[in-house]
């Protein structure tokens, strides 16, 4: 049989992983643009730092 029996029998479940570890990514990174640009436009209406970090803790609740 050899070394590479198995290469193709476990390609499916591979592939499985490679998508599921690629979607997290995607979704972490979505999350992250997001309250970047929540941040951007609440510095833009004028609220300093401490009273936007109130604002996402209390949203993120």
């Amino acid at each position: 049989m050899g070394i590479h029996h198995d290469y193709k029998s476990k390609r499916g479940e591979r592939a499985m992983a490679k998508q599921q570890k690629r979607e997290a990514k995607f979704a972490d990174n979505a999350e992250r643009k997001e309250e970047e640009k929540l941040v951007k436009e609440l510095k833009k209406a004028g609220l300093n730092p401490e009273e936007i970090k109130q604002f996402l803790e209390g949203r993120s609740k």
